[in-house]
């Protein structure tokens, strides 16, 4: 009986533990402090792997002023915050995208450069191994993505790799989607990852290591359309669908990597073609967006359905014309995607010779038959590529009018063989040099409650110790109140370019700042159509700055006495444990007089980001909720009537 019952428990613990994982043996990694608390209680309540796995950025990596080359110092320190315990295990990945990883890609193996950059990718490897032996680590995104057959071709030759790879414990290559299904269409998106995934898994089957890319509910940044836009959760699910259904030659991706950026995590949260509808805007709406897109993602991945398209080589039908671009026929350079409807302002564009760029699926074709037809014409043939309407070397002024262009691709050569799917756009051409569309002023206001702060004159000075939040954005006001869009930049301390095609015109979208100390220029230029393109109006340019600094009244409590000497004894006998700490920090002071004490906590750059009224009898004591800081320095500082003393304090 007691046999039976053990064996009964085992089957129990053994299924529950099966049962628990989102997909079978497909795990999907969560890495710590990439997202925020709703997420991450859903994932650890729900089967996701939120404990084995780290990443060590190129910050804790490379020295301060050398990217080339890491730093022994700044790797052991990683190590001993990360990973307390010397026998530690779980899986790191290793991100170090400068310097070797660039020569590693560029450089045929035979090349001494590429030498130098494997020795170096190899010698930080050894350095983790030296202090933490049991870590499983890989590099991040080598092989290396690529997007067009010919990248594939320069930069991850078969076996290139393979000294490197083989001295890792898995592969894990980057799927970020470069281009929204709306760029380009959700079949081409599934043949780049298949295509990418061919290369990880056949060095993963070679070399005998698990797969694990990493992927992104983001579309990256690069695209000009949708960069860094929140992709609809039924379609990212449906990538990430793919990849778990996916083999290559009988080998399969053990599992992968959902990333969050935190440092551009609260940008375009309008989502691809402004799905989102204002329903995510700040922190607290977009952690609940991604427990949603987790639900969707595990419901897909325990579905019984299979992801199975692209074929793996297209059959001729389904040879398709995606999209148009439009680009600088004498530099070769994009300057935009031409959607149907488009409208093309010689007055603003950056050139006068032009040329538009058929792109296909699949990149290669047998060739591209073009009809050009309105107010002006012309037919032409393309039989390689890349399949330009003035073929590789030539060029157009268009007139000013209204046109349509067909592209129809086909699999042999001068239009010959079958047809595939054409593609038909209609756009006009204009030469506006004037518009009555100015911007008028700006205005600062709470990101939180929408409510308006004051008016940004040139000149003004922003003090973030008397602003009533420090969640903030800027309006820019026009005339008339609706234009096409608005185009911002800004710089000085901080720089950031953004543009809203939807009134209000703020320069954060539905996200918030809290700017750092210094000075900034901030420019507006209205344009009479969406995303940047039309005619240019009037534009309003500002200079303003940012301080942090405390009125006297704020401190009037406080009778801080003592010389700089006087504090500086007084900030030995400031005691902070635990330093690092992740989550609560006990602040100490001995020595701290009789009567009230004030404890704030700055950001390095100067900003008061928490306040605490505290009571000292000769000590003072308290505890700072610092959760919800970000991995980074801070300054913690006591004031009392014995004087000020301050200490440095680690978030990790």
């Amino acid at each position: 009986m007691k046999k039976l019952l053990a064996l009964f428990l085992t089957v129990f613990v053994f299924c529950n533990i099966a049962y628990s994982q989102v997909a079978g043996s497909f795990e999907i990694y969560i890495l710590p402090y990439r997202f925020d608390t709703q997420s991450m209680t859903y994932f650890k309540n729900n089967g996701f792997d939120t404990n084995t796995t780290r990443i060590m950025t190129e910050g804790s990596i490379v020295y301060s002023g050398d990217k080339t080359n890491y730093d022994p110092a700044k790797v052991k320190n990683f190590l001993l915050k990360s990973y307390p315990d010397a026998n530690s295990s779980g899986m790191l990945t290793l991100d170090w995208e400068s310097g070797p990883y660039y020569d590693l890609r560029n450089y045929p193996s035979t090349d001494s450069r590429f030498k130098a950059a494997e020795a170096k990718l190899i010698g930080l490897v050894n350095e983790v191994r030296k202090h933490r032996p049991n870590l499983k680590l890989s590099y991040y995104s080598i092989p290396y993505r690529f997007y067009y057959d010919s990248q594939n071709t320069n930069w991850n030759p078969s076996g290139k790799y393979d000294n490197l790879l083989s001295k890792l414990d898995f592969i894990a290559p980057s799927l970020y989607i470069l281009f929204a299904d709306e760029e380009t269409s959700h079949t081409k998106n599934l043949e780049y990852i298949r295509k990418n995934l061919d290369v990880a898994l056949t060095y993963g089957k070679r070399l005998n290591k698990p797969v694990i890319p990493y992927v992104w509910h983001k579309v990256h940044a690069q695209s000009k359309l949708y960069g860094s836009e929140i992709i609809q959760k039924e379609v990212y699910a449906k990538y990430l669908k793919y990849i778990y259904n996916y083999s290559y030659n009988s080998y399969k991706a053990k599992g992968l990597y959902l990333w969050d950026g935190i440092e551009r995590r609260l940008d375009d949260l309008s989502g691809v073609n402004n799905h989102l509808s204002g329903t995510v805007y700040d922190a607290a709406t977009y952690d609940a967006w991604v427990v949603s897109m987790a639900k969707t993602v595990k419901s897909a991945l325990n579905s019984g359905t299979t992801t199975t398209e692209p074929a793996p080589a297209p059959s001729p039908t389904t040879q398709q014309v995606v999209s148009f671009t439009l680009f600088d026929a004498s530099t070769k350079k994009d300057i935009q995607t031409i959607a149907n409807g488009a409208t093309l302002n010689l007055a603003t564009l950056p050139t006068k010779n032009f040329n538009i760029r058929a792109n296909t699926n699949p990149g290669t074709v047998g060739s591209v038959k073009f009809a050009l037809s309105g107010t002006q014409s012309k037919s032409v043939t393309e039989s390689a590529a890349s399949y330009d309407l003035m073929g590789d070397n030539g060029s157009w002024t268009p007139s000013v009018g209204s046109y349509t262009l067909k592209a129809t691709p086909y699999t042999a050569s001068k239009g010959t063989g079958t047809a595939g799917t054409a593609l038909s756009v209609g756009f006009k051409v204009v030469n506006e040099t004037s518009t009555t569309q100015k911007v008028v002023s700006f205005t600062l206001f709470d990101a939180s409650t929408k409510k308006d702060i004051l008016t940004i004159a040139n000149g003004a000075t922003l003090n973030l110790a008397t602003l009533p939040t420090k969640y903030l954005n800027i309006r820019a006001n026009t005339n008339p109140g609706t234009v096409g869009s608005v185009v911002f930049a800004l710089s000085g301390t901080q720089s950031k370019s953004a543009t809203e095609s939807t009134a209000s015109y703020d320069l954060m979208g539905s996200g918030s700042w809290t700017p750092l100390v210094g000075s900034y220029t901030l420019k507006a230029t209205p344009y009479t159509a969406s995303k940047g393109t039309g005619t240019a109006g009037t534009s309003l340019t500002i200079g303003f700055k940012v301080i942090n600094q405390l009125t006297s009244s704020s401190t009037s409590a406080m009778s801080v006495s003592g010389d700089s000497a006087t504090s500086a004894a007084l900030g030995a006998k400031l005691v902070l444990y635990p330093n690092p700490a992740s989550n609560l920090v006990n602040v100490e002071l001995r020595e701290a007089g009789d009567g009230d004490a004030v404890v704030n906590l700055y950001s390095m750059s100067g900003s008061v980001l928490m306040t605490q009224k505290e009571t000292a009898t000769g000590l003072m004591k308290t505890v700072l909720d610092v959760s919800k800081l970000q991995q980074g320095l801070y300054i913690i500082e006591v004031i009392t009537s014995n004087g000020r003393a301050t200490q440095r304090f680690v978030k990790e």
